[in-house]
């Protein structure tokens, strides 16, 4: 159920997604006394996450601890709420109107914060123990598993970056490619050979966690493997398609969307950052982004202001 929140007020933003990077932005906009509203789906990519890393001053913080801090804060300089999901955004005139359920919000500004999904392997388990002992992130988790024999589950060539960053912590790395032949004669292969990462092809059943110190990886024939972590790379989703439905600009190679410095995309007042954005994909950076944006935007206004009030 959406809570309807002054339809007819036009806010300076409206902030698509309530996670770290929408959440700065809105932060910063409400101190420069800008009208704020957030659409928060309630969705965020690192939900099944133990813990924060590399967070100045909170490494270690729940994802959930975080955002209820943050929200708290945002309120207080007055952002506004709306829980639900964004059908649509278009332009009408001067103004943006953004479309949730039956109800149009109007902004001069949209910023896109609704970031993106990891979706998991299909193998038994590892929706159970995402989080806790599967990751998607070396740089997040990698210094958690130092010491420990770590699988890497993937496509040999989209995971061999990820292996050899893994190197730096693990005493030893498995990667499974699931299923997949692998050409021993390859250059891939015989690099990964020299860093003494193993390649196991076999096709992987299920992931079981017999105690802490128990875990391992049944293939299809009946092997065990046991492994203390496990790593993967699947094909990073947008959580919604609103700016492919706009056409804004978005890289082929890994689905992002075509900012410039100011995170500002190929449309006009239409913003995006986090893990939406070009860049290192961390909480961290994420905030950075909403920051920056959060500055332009406020300048674009000002600059607006002063054009409309200025004698000719």
């Amino acid at each position: 159920m959406v809570k309807i929140h002054s339809q007819n007020k036009l806010y300076d933003c409206i902030i698509i997604g309530g996670g770290p990077s929408g959440l700065t932005c809105a932060i910063y906009l409400a101190r420069f006394s800008r009208n704020v509203l957030i659409i928060d789906s309630g969705q965020y990519r690192n939900y099944a996450s133990q813990g924060i890393h590399g967070f100045l001053g909170y490494d270690g913080i729940k994802p959930e601890r975080l955002l209820k801090l943050a929200r708290k804060e945002a309120k207080s300089y007055g952002v506004n709420f709306v829980k639900g999901k964004v059908n649509k955004f278009y332009k009408r005139q001067e103004h943006w109107k953004v479309k949730i359920e039956n109800n149009n919000f109007s902004s001069r500004k949209v910023v896109m914060a609704y970031g993106v999904k990891d979706p998991l392997p299909e193998i038994k388990g590892f929706k159970e123990y995402y989080g806790k002992y599967i990751f998607h992130c070396p740089v997040c988790d990698g210094y958690e598993v130092r010491g420990k024999t770590v699988g890497i589950v993937g496509d040999i060539l989209k995971v061999q970056g990820m292996a050899y960053e893994l190197r730096q912590w693990a005493a030893r790395i498995i990667l499974f490619t699931n299923g997949s032949k692998v050409d021993p004669g390859i250059g891939v292969y015989k690099k990964l050979k020299k860093f003494n990462i193993e390649i196991n092809e076999e096709k992987l059943k299920s992931f079981n966690v017999k105690n802490k110190s128990g875990r391992y990886l049944i293939s299809e024939s009946g092997k065990i493997i046991s492994v203390d972590f496990i790593f993967f790379a699947t094909e990073i989703q947008n959580s919604c398609s609103l700016a492919e439905d706009l056409n804004c600009s978005i890289n082929n190679s890994n689905n992002r969307i075509t900012t410039n410095r100011k995170f500002e995309t190929t449309l006009k007042g239409v913003f995006a950052v986090g893990d939406l954005a070009e860049g290192p994909q961390l909480v961290v950076t994420a905030c950075a982004s909403g920051a920056v944006a959060a500055i332009e935007i406020n300048k674009q206004i000002l600059k607006d202001m002063i054009i409309k009030k200025a004698p000719a």
